[in-house]
């Protein structure tokens, strides 16, 4: 039994169907991707046309629906914070950013001071 003309075409078309995607829009829902709750999202388009290059600043509860055919780039910006609120944070920033040589410099200089202070302290 010879498949027919009309069977053959339905099947390529289907076959072809599930090859061609349609443009859709793609939700990004900042809330869910656990990031700090004082930072805010930029988001560029930076092959857009010129006025349209900016899409919009968000925080980190919004839900952002974008066009799937174009390229988006997206700035994180922290929002300013206080090192006297959060002097934890404060120092790990710090040991981030020094080089290794000071940051095990500083160390070894705060555990011989410990140990100066304890000499002095039980010395009398």
């Amino acid at each position: 039994m010879k498949p027919s003309f009309s069977f053959l075409c339905l099947t390529c078309l289907i076959f072809l169907s599930l090859f061609v995607s349609s443009a859709s829009a793609v939700v990004i829902s900042f809330s869910d991707m656990g990031i700090e709750q004082n930072q805010k999202i930029l988001i560029y388009a930076p092959y857009a046309d010129y006025n349209e290059t900016f899409i919009g600043e968000y925080n980190t509860t919004a839900t952002v629906i974008l066009d799937e055919d174009n390229h988006y780039v997206m700035v994180f910006k922290p929002d300013t914070w206080d090192t006297l609120n959060d002097p934890l944070n404060a120092i790990e920033l710090f040991k981030a950013s020094v080089p290794v040589g000071l940051s095990v410099a500083l160390f070894v200089f705060a555990i011989l001071g410990g140990f100066i202070l304890l000499a002095r302290a039980f010395r009398k």
